[in-house]
């Protein structure tokens, strides 16, 4: 999240789950305007299928899979 905040970019993390440390440090974040940021749960539980949806999204977005 420093990182983007120092880009000034926005951030949109999707994920299989989200711990509640994770999910306030992000609201916090966000309500600060530090960073603008979406969370995103995703449809699908299968780690393989996570992974190749993960990688699709960011080919459409420009986006970079950290994992």
């Amino acid at each position: 999240m420093e990182f983007a905040a120092k880009l000034r970019k926005p951030v949109v993390v999707v994920a299989p789950d989200f711990k509640a440390d994770a999910l306030t440090s992000m609201v916090v974040n966000h309500l600060n305007s530090k960073v603008k940021m979406c969370a995103v749960k995703t449809p699908i539980t299968d780690q393989s299928g996570v992974l190749s949806v993960l990688h699709d999204i960011a080919a459409y977005t420009g986006g970079t899979v950290v994992s």
